[in-house]
């Protein structure tokens, strides 16, 4: 365990940081405890830094894998906080890192700068899904404008859907891994789309698509997508073998992924 000595007015503590470059997985740690009430600053629990804001030459960290980890009572849970030029601005490169299956809780929103988040993203193309947000520091209509479960920088307007899982394969007639959709900007961004409802079609007959990961439920013809993340998991089950193509619709744009069936 990662302890940063919980809510301090003297240092801005951070836990787990990555930097300037460095590669690698940030994988089943717990990081507690870093909070700040000094001023304009928060403490973070995992902290990715990198980019020429911060200085040239500071190379941007790419394709971090942060999964796993119980991250409770930060100011920031997990902070991807990843700039080029004076102004902050978004990574002109996508940086790929995937942040996923993380726990992150607050209970109570104490730092005065005033700002707490889950995770915060400045982005590009980060994989930010299936991650468990929760508790009073880090709840949006509980303290608007102040906290936050997720919040991600975004880029212009356009949206789309996307898939959040690889490609998978499943035995005929069983219950395949979870699938997961999202709403993405055009940089891929996690970002919401206008209609959260995302229509579900196979390209083979006799498919169903499922809520229950047993496929013990009745069939579904669309998902909507929910929560910090704005995300809808679903299974399939398919009557045949082959490669099952299926599509992923919501405000009007469409995105493909194969589903091998043995």
């Amino acid at each position: 365990m990662m302890e940063g000595g919980g809510v301090v007015d003297h240092i801005a503590r951070n836990g787990i940081q990555v930097a300037y470059g460095a590669s690698g997985r940030v994988v089943d740690n717990e990081v507690t405890g870093h909070a700040y009430t000094g001023g304009e600053d928060t403490g973070s629990g995992i902290l990715v830094v990198g980019g020429s804001f911060y200085g040239v030459g500071r190379a941007l960290c790419l394709g971090l894998i942060i999964q796993g980890n119980e991250v409770t009572g930060n100011d920031v849970g997990i902070n991807l906080a990843q700039g080029e030029g004076a102004g902050f601005n978004a990574p002109s490169e996508p940086t790929r890192i995937q942040v996923l299956d993380n726990v992150l809780r607050n209970g109570a929103l104490t730092n005065r700068s005033v700002y707490q988040a889950g995770i915060y993203d400045s982005g590009t193309g980060n994989l930010i899904s299936r991650n468990r947000v929760s508790g009073d520091g880090y709840d949006p209509a509980a303290h608007p404008g102040e906290a936050f479960a997720v919040d991600v920088k975004t880029v212009g307007a356009e949206r789309q859907v996307a898939f959040a899982t690889p490609a998978r394969a499943v035995d005929v007639g069983t219950c395949s891994e979870a699938l997961v959709v999202q709403g993405r900007d055009v940089a891929g961004n996690l970002a919401p789309l206008v209609d959260p409802k995302v229509e579900l079609s196979a390209s083979v007959g006799g498919a169903s698509f499922h809520l229950r990961s047993d496929c013990s439920d009745a069939a579904v013809a669309s998902v909507d997508l929910a929560g910090a993340q704005r995300e809808a998991v679903f299974y399939v089950r398919a009557a045949a073998s082959g490669v099952l193509t299926v599509t992923a619709t919501g405000d009007g744009e469409s995105t493909t992924q194969d589903l091998t069936v043995r």
